[in-house]
């Protein structure tokens, strides 16, 4: 698999999305990178709410949202499959 890099500016912030072939594991790896100049607290009210927090968790909460909109059509596609929704509650109840 080839490597794939995706990049984007914001005024206070560059993020870079990279997704690869694990060339041992023969798994697939995306990471995310931000970067925030001079810092987090000055970036992250560019793109929502998030400023108003400490800046040691605003990236981490930045992240979960982030997670939450990528794995929501997959949790959609969970909750509207009958046989994955049994699953879920058998799993759930053990």
């Amino acid at each position: 698999m080839d490597e794939t890099t995706i990049t984007g500016t914001l005024p206070n912030m560059s993020v870079e999305i990279r997704h690869h072939s694990d060339p041992d594991g023969g798994a697939e790896i995306m990471t995310i990178n931000l970067r925030a100049t001079p810092d987090f607290q000055s970036a992250l009210p560019l793109i929502g709410g998030l400023g108003q927090m400490s800046p040691l968790f605003a990236p981490m909460a930045l992240w979960g949202q982030a997670m939450e909109a990528w794995t929501a059509p997959w949790r959609q596609l969970a909750e509207a499959n009958p046989l994955l929704r049994l699953l879920r509650e058998q799993n759930d109840r053990t």
